[in-house]
């Protein structure tokens, strides 16, 4: 038998009571809680999706400049295939050129264009070796010079101290 007293039922009521208004404010605060939440993560995302773009952004431009370049050298070899085509037109049209004289012609073409770049660099090369030996030359004379100065200051010792 349990017999509760009226001073402890009151104080049971006031705890259901306090425990009902906890729960009423604990419901109206975490709709509040949760659209903040939801506010930080909108936030979050559309900063990745900012620094996302400029990336895509960047990438974009990069592409496009690739792009140019591959375009400039598909028009620079559309424009070897036109002359190319050119030549090989002619090579059947004048009936008297046959296809092995033109392959030819086209390979001494190349080989006078790779002589070309051979022979610059050869003259490059023969500069800078003149450059040295005019500097070697130089070199030698300020040496002899050298040479004939401590020549004389050794002299000069030798009189000063038979003096």
């Amino acid at each position: 038998m349990n017999i509760e007293s009226p001073i402890d039922e009151e104080l049971k009521r006031k705890r259901e009571a306090s425990s009902v208004s906890e729960l009423d404010s604990n419901m109206s605060a975490t709709p509040n809680v949760e659209k903040q939440k939801k506010k930080k993560s909108k936030q979050k995302q559309s900063d990745n999706n900012r620094g996302e773009m400029a990336n895509t952004f960047e990438d974009n431009r990069d592409v496009i400049t690739q792009m140019k370049k591959i375009i400039l050298r598909l028009d620079k070899l559309d424009e070897k295939f036109n002359t190319f085509n050119k030549k090989l037109e002619n090579v059947l049209v004048k009936g008297g050129w046959s296809l092995q004289e033109a392959i030819k012609e086209r390979l001494m073409e190349i080989k006078e264009d790779l002589l070309k770049s051979v022979i610059k660099s050869v003259e490059i090369l023969e500069g800078r070796l003149f450059e040295n030996e005019q500097e070697v030359e130089k070199l030698k004379v300020q040496t002899k010079t050298l040479d004939s100065e401590l020549t004389n200051q050794k002299d000069k010792m030798t009189r000063y101290f038979r003096n």
